[in-house]
């Protein structure tokens, strides 16, 4: 019985994140911040779903970086959201992210860092 319920809250959730990722995108701060606060899912349930956090860094919007932030994101999370902000070339949220744990791991994300941002290369 479990498993025949499984597929609709996969589904629900999916439709959650889809409507989180749309309220990201239009840069509705409060609504989003509602959400978190409500411990709405936030997470992609899959690499083919929504990633509302993916969305917000594309976006550059300095204050809802920061909700996500306090959401205690995994290492995995915070390096893909630095991936994205580097290639935004936005060197607040590059340092907002480092300050927040994120970390380069190999040679190339570094001097891809380091062109964008004088601080970048001593981290």
């Amino acid at each position: 019985m479990l498993a025949a319920k499984y597929p609709d809250s996969v589904s629900e959730d999916g439709d959650q994140l889809k409507e989180l990722a749309l309220l990201v995108r239009q840069g509705r701060f409060f609504e989003v911040r509602d959400w978190l606060a409500a411990g709405k899912p936030f997470r992609p349930i899959s690499y083919r779903s929504a990633k509302p956090l993916r969305d917000c860094a594309r976006t550059g919007f300095h204050s809802m970086i920061e909700l996500f932030l306090r959401e205690n994101l995994s290492q995995e999370e915070l390096n893909e959201v630095l991936g994205e902000v580097v290639d935004l070339r936005r060197e607040d949220l590059v340092k907002l992210l480092f300050e927040s744990g994120a970390q380069v791991d190999d040679h190339q994300g570094a001097l891809m860092l380091s062109t964008i941002a004088p601080f970048a290369a001593s981290v």
